[in-house]
């Protein structure tokens, strides 16, 4: 299969006036398309900088990164930020929706910025991405009327209304209880066995069990890269 992700000897330095900060250190692997990948490590270990650099937000100091097959650590700011809107759908911790603006409305966002949909197909795009995370009732509630689980699904469904190469979670259980994290998991899940290339950065061992495979970061470098056969089904 196709590489979605490619790091090459990545790495990223930070400058805190005379200190050098190693936050990545040569790191290297590829993620295949269709993957259920989790990305852990206790704080300080560089997964929120390599969340930063796969998600395109930001550039390391040195190595590649491929996206999709296109080399992006060079890559000019609109044209980053173009391919970033046509491959990858993010879904945030803090779910980031806008809170005047219903759940349908947050779902067709992304849609406004990719000129290969027509206008006139955005709504029945953003209402099917919500019929996938069971929430066809809730679409013209906004968010103070969900709970955090439903905004969370709502988050989902915007990240995959484009229908992207990848699906970017940053901790997307950290703000849920456990009931929540069970429905979350088994929507990311199910969009996994649908062909979806799904990526969770999480400090939290049961949802990393639940993915196919783990990489373990430990002070910038990769520590463990670790295939699953049989992880933790939701539905259990």
């Amino acid at each position: 299969m196709a590489s979605v992700i490619e790091v090459k000897e990545l790495s990223r330095f930070f400058n805190t006036g005379t200190i050098r900060v190693e936050a990545l250190k040569q790191v290297s692997f590829s993620i295949e398309e269709g993957e259920l990948v989790a990305i852990t490590g206790s704080s300080g270990s560089g997964k929120s900088t390599l969340l930063g650099i796969l998600g395109c937000l930001d550039r390391p100091t040195e190595g590649d990164y491929l996206l999709d097959g296109i080399p992006v650590s060079g890559m000019h700011n609109r044209l980053l930020a173009s391919l970033r809107n046509q491959k990858i759908g993010f879904i945030f911790q803090s779910f980031q929706l806008l809170q005047r603006t219903t759940a349908l409305e947050n779902v067709e966002l992304p849609l406004l910025y990719n000129p290969a949909v027509p206008a006139g197909q955005r709504k029945e795009k953003a209402r099917r991405a919500l019929d996938r995370v069971g929430l066809t009732d809730r679409m013209h509630h906004k968010p103070s009327e969900m709970s955090g689980g439903q905004q969370q699904r709502v988050a989902i469904a915007r990240a995959l209304v484009s229908e992207p190469r990848l699906i970017l979670a940053d901790e997307p259980t950290g703000n849920l209880d456990s009931e929540n994290t069970r429905q979350v998991m088994s929507i990311l899940q199910d969009l996994n066995e649908a062909g979806s290339t799904v990526v969770i950065v999480t400090h939290e061992p049961d949802v990393a069990a639940r993915c196919r495979r783990v990489i373990t970061l430990k002070d910038g470098k990769i520590q463990a890269d670790i295939r699953n056969p049989e992880p933790v089904s939701v539905c259990m």
